[in-house]
């Protein structure tokens, strides 16, 4: 029948509560426990999507992975996350992406989020945001809307992007900042923000 069909379960209590639940794969013990009616979900390691309900269209794949993600009505969640504990306090944000270890660690509602790197984005909590390259972001807080590139951490050579929103990041391989836009204006850096150049876009 189309109902409870082209489920694949393996592990301990693996997919035990599916009932009308569709084309989900469960692998790892309590990977995915507590689905019922949801479809196409994938989630592999120990307790991977082990809170939801009816969320579908999630990809949980490591120890703890969308651990608290729940959805208590039918949603496409479209969460991905990949690595031990990423994305392990989300509970109801949705098209969030999380790649590393311990990505997203922090985030519940927060939304169409990317990170990926380890520890990247670990305190954030905003949506929209996207942070790129270990520990990217890590120190990021209630911000949405900002792009960090490299692996600055949010505060560091004199600039402190903690609570902010809106911005652009650019830093470099040790963590220091070199470019930051905050909507109007560009700040390069070869050294330290306090004295970074102002460039408006201005002929």
């Amino acid at each position: 029948s189309a109902t409870n069909s082209y489920n694949v379960a393996m592990g301990h209590d693996a997919g035990r509560a599916i009932s009308t639940g569709i084309n989900n794969t469960l692998i790892g013990g309590l990977a995915g426990d507590a689905l019922t009616d949801a479809d196409n979900n994938v989630a592999v390691g120990l307790n991977a999507l082990g809170s939801d309900r009816k969320g579908s269209s999630s990809t949980a794949v490591g120890v703890s992975a969308l651990a608290n993600q729940d959805f208590a009505s039918s949603t496409v969640s479209s969460n991905t996350a990949v690595g031990t504990s990423s994305g392990l306090s989300t509970t109801t944000g949705t098209a969030n992406t999380y790649i590393g270890v311990e990505t997203g660690y922090a985030n519940q509602t927060g939304s169409s989020n990317t990170f990926i790197g380890r520890s990247c984005g670990i305190a954030a909590t905003g949506s929209s945001n996207t942070f790129i390259g270990r520990s990217s972001g890590s120190q990021m807080t209630s911000g949405s809307n900002n792009t960090i590139l490299g692996r600055f951490q949010g505060n560091s050579g004199g600039l402190d992007m903690r609570t902010v929103s809106n911005h652009i990041i650019l830093s470099d391989g040790a963590a220091n900042p070199r470019a930051r836009h905050n909507g109007s204006t560009w700040r390069f850096s070869a050294n330290d923000f306090g004295s970074a150049l102002e460039f408006d876009g201005s002929q």
